[in-house]
């Protein structure tokens, strides 16, 4: 994940406070990929979960 948001440009801290979604123990948790592919991809941090199209995440905000 930390190459991920170094490589784009993408805050890591709001990435992992935004995409939180999975927790797997106490210990181990996972960022919702298809949010995180998509704020990567449309270069902005919106809510992913119900849409597949960048266009609709530009005209949303949060």
């Amino acid at each position: 994940m930390f190459y991920l948001c170094e490589t784009y440009g993408m805050p890591l801290n709001e990435m992992e406070r935004r995409y939180d979604g999975y927790d797997l123990s106490d210990e181990v948790s996972l960022l919702n990929p298809k949010s995180v592919v998509s704020s990567i991809e449309c270069k902005k941090m919106a809510n992913y979960w119900s849409t597949t199209c960048c266009s609709w995440a530009s005209t949303t905000t949060r």
